[in-house]
């Protein structure tokens, strides 16, 4: 069977960096702290980024358990924060965080990465990193078996998922206002994060009528979400 181990996290919904970096340097504290306690011996240990720096206690528990570190790159850090305008290129913390990726993936047994154009990234800067494609999966009949028909009618956009700064979820309301008509569209939000008030203001700022938000649900709901 498969064993959770939780861990102890200074959780935030703030888009600002020193809560954000505080909730991410309390997971490390708390992983490295737990996992030698709790994790035993292991072939293998997998470690997602990001954030970044996880991969430093990922790499640690890897060497106290004498395990093949795997650091898996689902988003690369800090160009994803570049992007997004936290920081700049000129900054101490891009400058810092860029030496701590590049000691991490030398350190890493491989880097395993969800999308090829990850991987090419990190071989064209870092050509001695061992790569390998881990696509995200799938189980296809979890979402066949809702049972009932698709619901016909009007035309359905439905988003569930995180509700953060790097989802870009207010080009998606912009677009909205912009339509010509929205009397046969209806969009649809499920799910929370740091700006999912600002997305609910600005809908109606936009006075965007045809669009709802609900809350997070389990996993079981989401086929039937989907199937709306």
């Amino acid at each position: 069977g498969v064993q959770v181990i939780r861990t102890v996290i200074y959780p935030t919904q703030s888009v600002g960096v020193l809560r954000r970096l505080l909730s991410y340097l309390s997971f490390i504290f708390s992983s490295l702290v737990i996992g030698s306690w709790r994790v035993g011996r292991a072939d293998f240990l997998l470690t997602e980024s990001p954030p970044l720096f996880l991969g430093f206690a990922g790499y640690l528990l890897g060497r106290w358990k004498k395990s093949r570190w795997i650091f898996n790159i689902s988003d690369l850090w800090p160009e994803s924060v570049v992007e997004l305008g936290v920081i700049n290129r000129e900054s101490l913390s891009y400058k810092l965080s860029s030496y701590l990726e590049k000691s991490l993936y030398q350190k890493a047994w491989v880097i395993t990465g969800q999308s090829r154009t990850i991987l090419e990234n990190i071989q064209e800067r870092y050509p001695v990193a061992r790569t390998k494609h881990l696509p995200n999966g799938v189980d296809t009949e979890f979402f066949q078996s809702v049972d009932g028909q698709i619901e016909s009618g009007n035309f359905h956009i439905v988003y569930a998922g995180l509700h953060g700064m790097a989802q870009g979820l207010d080009h998606i309301l912009r677009a909205a206002h912009k339509l010509p008509s929205m009397e046969h569209i209806d969009f649809t939000f499920v799910g929370d994060g740091p700006e999912k008030s600002q997305l609910v203001q600005l809908a109606k700022d936009l006075n965007l009528r045809r669009i709802r938000f609900l809350k997070s649900v389990s996993k079981e709901k989401i086929p039937a979400i989907l199937r709306i």
